[in-house]
């Protein structure tokens, strides 16, 4: 597997494992959510190019479900069996900017995989904040039933692989992936969060067992989601981003890997994962919230 470079970020290939006999299935799964997920670390780490306008789908209210609104890109071959990209936008942005901002358009539609952007019903993503006193969203909407109705859609309009679902977030939309995988965790075998970490009161909701695999990218300038987490209460605000480190721990230890993260070059990486599983972090120096760019590109674009 190719060594991805981005200016000052180096991400060595995955670490992997011979499976035995009546593993093969699960090491073949396990290959194609790798796949995904270093398809969306390259566009991540890459610029964004024009392409052909995306199709727009209304979602109407159904029950235990609110309205909505997400933008579809299909491969040429369109979208039967294709995997999808589920990426999630961040604060006060939209999915047009996300599309525009990301290039995960042209990369992952070059791959033969669909991208799916959804749109928040406020400036913020519903990530399970309402429950803490004084941090409530700007809108009551159960983003997870939304976003579970937005796979949902896509499945059975455009026939994509609802087996192989890969979330992405920035900003807002990372720690909104981080909640529909604690809350869903059958809905996708992978996340990549852009430059968010875990909340407390998502931690404390999050399933034990059975999550995706994770991989965080986080510029460690990033003065609204620092590198190892920030504190609310001294503002009267009872929650705490836990950060990258206790991000990544928190997640190891609930996919059952058999040591605590370690550093391996540019990457974080926790060793000892079931086989299929893995938790990594990608730490891009002197990067700020937005969406990361190589060095020689320009940083525009809303932070998260």
């Amino acid at each position: 597997m190719r060594t991805l470079r981005s200016g000052r970020v180096e991400v060595p290939p995955a670490p992997t494992r011979v499976p035995r006999a009546g593993r093969r299935a699960r090491a073949r799964a396990a290959g194609r959510g790798l796949a995904l997920v270093l398809l969306a670390a390259s566009a991540a780490l890459g610029a964004a190019l024009p392409g052909p306008p995306a199709r727009a789908v209304d979602l109407p209210a159904t029950a235990g479900t609110a309205a909505g609104r997400y933008l579809i890109d299909l491969p040429p071959s369109g979208g039967g069996g294709a995997p999808l990209l589920l990426a999630l936008h961040g604060d006060a942005s939209s999915p047009e900017a996300m599309r525009a901002l990301t290039g995960l358009t042209q990369a992952a539609t070059a791959a033969g995989v669909a991208v799916a952007y959804p749109a928040a019903a406020g400036v913020l993503w519903n990530d399970g904040r309402g429950q803490v006193p004084g941090f409530a969203p700007l809108t009551p909407r159960d983003d997870v039933a939304f976003l579970e109705a937005v796979v949902r859609d896509a499945v059975g309009r455009f026939g994509v692989d609802a087996g192989r679902v890969t979330e992405v977030g920035l900003g807002s939309g990372g720690a909104m992936a981080l909640e529909l995988a604690c809350r869903a965790p059958k809905l996708a075998t992978a996340l990549v969060v852009v430059n968010a970490s875990l909340w407390d009161y998502q931690r404390s909701a999050c399933a034990a067992t059975g999550l995706p695999s994770l991989l965080l990218l986080h510029g460690d300038a990033d003065p609204r989601h620092p590198w190892d987490g920030i504190d609310l209460s001294p503002r009267g605000v009872n929650a705490r981003e836990l950060g990258v480190p206790g991000t990544l721990a928190d997640w190891a230890a609930r996919l059952g890997c058999g040591a605590a993260p370690a550093q391996v070059g540019g990457l974080l990486i926790a060793h000892g994962c079931p086989a299929g599983r893995f938790a990594a972090a990608v730490r891009v120096r002197g990067a700020g919230g937005a969406w990361p760019m190589p060095v020689g590109v320009g940083a525009g674009g809303a932070a998260g």
